[in-house]
């Protein structure tokens, strides 16, 4: 029987290599390269997620030039925004984590009672703050466009402010282009700042919609 000897130099090149595997595959997953636990999943939205919800939006009103609110909302106040998000048109899901809710995005019509425009939302998302930088955000975004078909809409578009560098970056990364600028539009404290537009037009678009689209926009003669 013969022996086999592997010497410890390719021992050791044969670690480095998996290492070096691992931390490449770790830095592709998220936005800091870290995978979310494996028990954290995205649903709809339910009414006892409100306060969950709201407590995230606050921490980003806190924190500033994320959202153009200044001070807290409350529970009570974002009732009825929640009951107006109708699951199987205009969703809000949340990225819930051993049952906490880390973070969430909603899609909101866009100038609702408009016929013309019902297949276009706006998208918001809003992430806890020691949840943030994991890839949680881009997951979101990514569940909420693979959803479009389902949800019947062609045009996502997210509205950002400009120092809000990250969320830009993000959008871009996921496929956003910038469709408009809004200068100066917000003032915080005399601090003036710019409204972004990043919009993105969903695969499906080009196909046949259903019901009676083509009637609403007849051709021309």
């Amino acid at each position: 029987m013969s022996t086999v000897f592997i010497s410890i130099p390719l021992l050791l090149f044969t670690f480095v290599c998996f290492v070096g595997f691992v931390v490449n595959l770790l830095r592709r997953s998220g936005d800091n390269g870290s995978f979310p636990a494996a028990h954290a999943m995205i649903r709809l939205a339910t009414l006892d997620d409100l306060p969950a919800i709201v407590s995230i939006y606050n921490e980003a009103v806190a924190i500033g030039f994320a959202t153009a609110d200044t001070t807290p909302v409350s529970v009570a106040s974002r009732q009825g925004w929640f009951r107006e998000h109708d699951p199987a048109q205009h969703p809000i899901y949340v990225w819930a984590d051993a049952g906490s809710v880390r973070a969430w995005c909603s899609l909101s019509p866009y100038r609702p009672g408009r016929l013309a425009l019902r297949f276009t939302a706006e998208i918001s998302y809003y992430v806890k703050a020691d949840a943030q930088r994991q890839g949680i955000a881009s997951r979101l975004i990514r569940h909420a466009l693979a959803e479009g078909e389902t949800l019947q809409i062609k045009q996502l578009f997210a509205i950002v402010l400009e120092r809000n560098s990250r969320s830009c970056s993000l959008l871009e990364k996921l496929g956003f282009e910038r469709w408009g600028f809004l200068p100066g539009v917000a003032d915080f404290a005399g601090q003036e700042c710019g409204h972004a537009y990043y919009g993105q037009r969903l695969p499906w678009a080009g196909k046949t919609l259903s019901g009676n689209a083509a009637q609403l926009c007849p051709p021309p003669g």
